[in-house]
Order: structure tokens, then C-alpha cells, then sequence
């Protein structure tokens, strides 16, 4: 069987695997404020433009994802965007901080 240059391209995307890749970053910044709570708020009030610039990370873990074959409803998707740590104002729930297997906490 002649395989075209299509096809080949088309055979080695569906062998491709999928992985999730943990990663830190790090990053520090000088701010002038009258106390460390202001500071804090200052630079959590930072764009995520400003927040990575020139910022260092490492790569934590890479694992496999595993696929299910079945894809979520709508309705399943936005029940766990719910448990997501965040708010609807985009604050951080801290009631919903969690721990992943690699002993990173959100």
C-alpha cells in the first residue's frame, strides 16, 4: 500500500500522545508601599504581562494523559470550572486551595 506524504502527516498526529506539564514559576518584584499588605496588593494587582516578565521557571512533572474516550458535556465542564479555586471576580476562593500528587499547592 503507497502511503501520500497526506496520509503520513495525518498517521503520525493521531500517534502523537498527550501530556500535562507541570510548571513553577518564579519571579520577584520591588515595590514601594506603606506596608507589606499594600505591597502584596500591589503586585497582585499586576498584569499577567507584567507578572512574567522576566520571570524564571522550571518544568515540574510531565505526566500522560490518560484518554477516556469520551468527551465532557457542557454541563460537566462548567460544574468543575465551579470547583476551580477562583471566584466569579477572579479573586482567589481559598476555601477551594488544593494539593496535586507532585505536592504543588494552588
Amino acid at each position: 500500500m503507497v502511503y501520500s506524504r497526506r496520509n503520513r502527516r495525518k498517521q503520525a498526529r493521531s500517534l502523537k500522545m498527550k501530556y500535562q506539564v507541570g510548571v513553577k514559576i518564579y519571579n520577584s518584584f520591588e515595590v514601594e508601599a506603606d506596608s507589606e499588605e499594600e505591597a502584596e496588593e500591589k503586585v497582585r494587582e499586576l498584569d499577567v504581562y507584567a507578572t512574567l516578565n522576566e520571570c524564571d521557571f522550571n518544568i515540574t512533572h510531565v505526566d500522560e494523559v490518560k484518554w477516556e474516550g469520551k468527551r465532557e458535556s457542557r454541563q460537566e465542564m462548567q460544574a468543575w470550572m465551579k470547583q476551580a479555586p477562583y471566584q466569579s471576580d477572579g479573586t482567589l476562593d481559598e476555601s477551594k486551595i488544593c494539593d496535586d500528587e507532585h505536592g504543588n499547592t494552588l
